[in-house]
């Protein structure tokens, strides 16, 4: 009885068999399209969409999207840096400028003077204001100076912005000239209201008037200023600006950028459009925050010769840099909100300037210090 039990129990096992493959083949028959199209997405996964990515990838790196920068800046000015050969310690620097020979110039803020770094001699020179820090309302003098701006001819123009004013100065002068402003605030298309930055694109200099909530066009040839970019909140919000704290002219784009600090965005400003476009932030201009599109306070803002941004979020503590406009940044420098003074943290960094090489500069204010960060590729 044994036998013949494992006997039939084998010819159920293969008549089950039977029966599956049947039902396997039937359902073949059944469905043949569907698995063949199932089949194609397969390879299109597995193969394909590889090939597409590696294509894309090798066309974005020819536009700065491989640029990167070593993550440990290195001090090249710090409170142990003379001044003139003594020690004179460094105030709040909020601004960062290269000449036409690569001479890097600091805004002093708190300390009312323009100085230039020496990379031969490693020490600082005084170019504009008073060593001791006095500020100042006469033509060689400062108050809370926030910008520079260094043309062609190393002619320096500076946002005097407690005196309301923007001062032109050559390098050998002693004194400086006053261009636009009257020395007190106001509102008239002659007067400023804290100027904050200033840029050049041709004959014309551009000033943020953040007092005034408004762009201010000066005319080099003719030395008249007229109202750029007013503000009106009856109108559209991308048709005014508000708290422009850092403004740069983008050649290759014939474009201003400008930083509203808090606006909490960057835009973008075509010469002769009617409006601007964002780069980056709060496109309603109420959104602060610690994300990847988002800043808490802007400070500055520096551009490449590509679409390229780079931009101070001082209060979140680090150098986002944009590709392009409306994308998410990356950070490329600091610890989102975290302070210190070692190599890769800051302490408020206020101010950021390319070299030719695109290596970047920051002024990290509150540490006292200019780090500087080398491009890796």
């Amino acid at each position: 009885m044994g036998r013949k039990s494992i006997e039939k129990e084998a010819l159920d096992n293969e008549d089950e068999r039977k029966t599956c493959m049947q039902t396997i083949s039937l359902f073949i028959r059944s469905n043949w399209l569907a698995l063949i199209f199932a089949l194609i997405i397969c390879i299109i996964t597995i193969v394909v969409t590889p090939i597409v990515y590696s294509i894309q990838h090798n066309v974005n790196s020819t536009n700065n999207n491989d640029l990167s920068w070593n993550t440990k800046g290195v001090t090249i000015i710090s409170q142990n840096t003379l001044l003139n050969g003594i020690n004179n310690s460094l105030g709040v620097i909020s601004s960062l400028g290269f000449d036409s020979q690569s001479n890097l110039y600091l805004c002093d803020q708190t300390m009312h003077r323009i100085l230039q770094y020496s990379s031969v001699q490693m020490n600082l020179i005084l170019i504009a204001g008073y060593a001791n820090g006095t500020n100042g309302s006469d033509v060689s003098s400062f108050n809370s100076p926030n910008d520079i701006y260094i043309d062609s001819s190393n002619q320096i123009y500076v946002a005097d912005t407690l005196n309301h004013r923007i001062i032109k100065r050559t390098k050998d002068s002693n004194q400086g000239t006053i261009i636009v402003g009257t020395g007190t605030s106001g509102s008239a298309s002659n007067q400023l209201n804290s100027p904050m930055s200033l840029t050049m694109g041709g004959d014309y200099l551009y000033i943020a008037d953040y007092g005034n909530n408004r762009i201010i066009q000066y005319d080099l040839t003719t030395s008249t200023a007229n109202i750029y970019i007013g503000y009106d909140t009856t109108q559209l919000r991308n048709t005014y600006v508000y708290t422009p704290i850092s403004i740069r002219y983008h050649s290759p784009t014939t474009s201003l950028v400008i930083g509203q600090q808090l606006g909490y965005n960057v835009v973008r400003w075509t010469l002769g459009g009617k409006n601007w476009n964002l780069i980056a932030g709060s496109v309603s201009s109420d959104l602060n925050g610690t994300s990847r599109t988002l800043f808490n306070r802007i400070c500055s803002v520096a551009v490449d010769t590509q679409m390229d941004t780079y931009i101070a979020d001082c209060d979140n503590q680090r150098i986002q840099f944009f590709q392009g406009d409306g994308t998410k940044g990356r950070t490329i420098a600091g610890v989102i909100q975290a302070i210190g003074n070692n190599s890769y943290i800051f302490n408020q960094p206020n101010a950021i300037v390319l070299n030719t090489k695109l290596d970047f500069y920051v002024a990290d204010s509150i540490n006292y210090r200019i780090q500087m960060f080398q491009r890796t590729s």
